[in-house]
């Protein structure tokens, strides 16, 4: 199996790019692009073992190569660039048993010769006290939430169901998010519909894992869930959707608050 290949110089009047990109198994972001040029090789490492048979590329003419490397690594060697607005889908199936999608694509002023995929790991409840920091949000009175500042209180519907956001906190890379949500159909469970993105510096939408940690049912109409996800590096917005099933997608756009340092 060859070793990874030494750097290139990209094709005239392209900036080369070693970056690494934050990948999450959610459903909900949008597909992560890696940059190829003709002639140029580009590195991609994952941060988990491959499985067998490695990536897929959706190529039927056979214009990209794919070549193991050593590691949980592989090259892509395109002949040509890819004509413009063409986007092919690679697969990159883990061994432990999902698998990753992006999308390969050529444009004018740049290419990825080197790409490290990070992934988005789901936070650990029982992990730096996430738990009781998440219990302590929903017990505190609705008089006075837990938040740092956000813009007056903000309320969204879809379809028979409303959320209200109640508080953000943000301490290192873990943010928690307070909402209080209301359902007419009373076996409904509406947080399940609830989706987290993140807004990257350079554009791209990242789906966010998240875990409810625990969450205040009550008698009134409306029921109190916190959760805390994980925010990739750069993120600058962060997207609270739910899922309007045959209504359309309700979304607070929330810009970061900024980082609280953790104890």
């Amino acid at each position: 199996m060859p070793s990874p290949a030494p750097a290139q110089e990209p094709p005239p009047g392209r900036m080369s790019r070693h970056r690494s990109v934050h990948v999450s198994l959610e459903p909900g972001g949008g597909l992560p692009e890696i940059h190829v040029a003709g002639g140029t090789a580009t590195l991609v490492s994952v941060g988990a073992p491959l499985a067998d048979g490695g990536p897929v590329l959706d190529d039927a003419r056979g214009r990209v190569r794919l070549v193991p490397v050593e590691g949980a690594a592989f090259l892509l060697l395109p002949a040509a660039d890819l004509p413009v607005g063409e986007r092919l889908r690679l697969t990159v199936p883990l061994a432990r048993g999902d698998s990753l999608q992006f999308a390969l694509t050529s444009v004018e002023d740049e290419v990825d010769t080197e790409v490290k995929l990070l992934l988005l790991q789901s936070p650990d409840a029982d992990a730096r006290g996430l738990e009781d920091v998440a219990r302590f949000l929903n017990s505190s009175s609705r008089e006075q939430p837990v938040a740092l500042p956000l813009l007056p209180t903000r309320s969204r519907v879809s379809g028979d169901t409303s959320v209200r956001l109640r508080s953000v906190l943000r301490l290192g890379r873990h943010v928690f998010v307070s909402l209080l949500l209301w359902d007419r159909r009373a076996d409904a469970e509406a947080w399940r519909r609830l989706r987290f993105r993140a807004a990257v510096k350079g554009g791209s939408v990242v789906a966010l894992p998240a875990l409810r940690v625990s969450s205040l049912v009550s008698t009134a109409i409306l029921n109190q869930h916190t959760f805390v996800t994980v925010l990739p590096d750069g993120a600058e917005r962060l997207d609270v959707a739910l899922n309007g099933e045959s209504a359309p997608e309700s979304t607070f756009c929330l810009p970061l608050p900024r980082e609280t340092p953790t104890p």
